[in-house]
């Protein structure tokens, strides 16, 4: 069982957050150990399985991030370990703003500068991603997906360089 099967959801990128939190209390609700305490052992046992898979349930589904990578492992788009190609284009875009992000090494101003390039970067790829998650949550085409992987990819690699 998915996620999403979990919470007898639709396998969507765009969820309703609203409909999320009032199934993961429910659900916490239902399996809370404080109804446990004088079931057997073994009933105790499920219900903390039963709040530790809602729990990280909807800590994925609630993240945009990891919700996004955990619909593109269910269809099997990417997994754990294996390395995304990114486009030639977006890693010489890339290797320039490297290269001026260490010029900019001890300089306040030009560091700024460059992580509001890359936050601007960001932003351009949530404006590109937006209707191809749209399209897919509409149609459930899993051919859109193979885009999705790239834009995730993308963002992946921006939000290493803003960490770093």
């Amino acid at each position: 069982m998915n996620y999403f099967e979990f919470y007898d959801l639709p396998v969507k990128f765009n969820i309703d957050a609203g409909q999320l939190k009032k199934r993961f209390l429910l659900k916490s609700k239902a399996t809370h150990p404080d109804y446990f305490t004088l079931a057997s052992e073994a009933e105790q046992e499920e219900a903390m399985q039963e709040a530790v898979l809602n729990n990280q349930a909807y800590k994925v589904l609630a993240d945009k991030n990891l919700r996004t990578q955990y619909i593109l492992q269910i269809f099997n788009v990417i997994s754990d370990g294996k390395k995304q190609q990114l486009p030639p284009m977006f890693l010489m875009e890339m290797m320039e703003l490297n290269e001026a992000v260490m010029e900019a090494n001890g300089d306040e101003e030009l560091t700024q500068k460059m992580r509001r390039t890359i936050e601007q970067l960001k932003s351009d790829l949530d404006a590109e991603e937006q209707p191809i998650l749209t399209a897919f949550d509409e149609s459930g085409n899993i051919e859109l997906l193979s885009s999705v992987r790239t834009v995730f990819f993308k963002r992946k690699y921006l939000n290493r360089m803003l960490n770093s």
